[in-house]
């Protein structure tokens, strides 16, 4: 599933924000035990680029990507949810 995500100020209550800070960028979200979320970025919405990958705990989670606003005009952002490999039950 695709989540939503506004640019701007993080809000303690927004259950996905993002905001680009200098050359940072600063995410904050939700997540689900085990849960794998992928950050990708893109600058033409063709190609992405995974730019952080974090599993879900239940918790909020507060990430900084360092110098990630390169030179471009445009400059999108996706945040995918998977179910983590380790979640899956094993044979028997």
């Amino acid at each position: 599933p695709q989540l939503t995500f506004t640019l701007g100020q993080l809000q303690p209550t927004d259950p996905m924000s993002i905001a680009l800070v200098d050359k940072n960028l600063l995410v904050r979200f939700e997540t689900k035990t085990d849960k794998t979320y992928t950050l990708k970025s893109s600058t033409d919405l063709q190609n992405w680029s995974p730019i952080l990958i974090v599993t879900g705990d239940g918790t909020i989670q507060s990430q900084t990507i360092l110098d990630v606003a390169p030179d471009t005009p445009n400059l999108f952002f996706y945040l995918e949810e998977s179910t983590s490999s380790s979640s899956f039950p094993s044979s028997r």
